[in-house]
């Protein structure tokens, strides 16, 4: 395991997040910036699309 948190800009492309994901070569990468901490709600009742 990594002592390191790799992440990718919300704002960068798939290619970006491709790329990135096979040099570390990991399945997955969490999406934010720097310093900031992501949040999240689930969503509304109201909002919620039915299956």
């Amino acid at each position: 395991m990594s002592a390191t948190l790799e992440f990718v800009a919300p704002d960068a492309t798939v290619q970006a997040a491709a790329v990135l994901m096979g040099e570390l070569e990991v399945g997955a990468l969490p999406v934010g910036r720097m310093g900031r901490a992501a949040t999240s709600s689930p969503p509304s009742a109201t909002s919620a699309t039915p299956w």
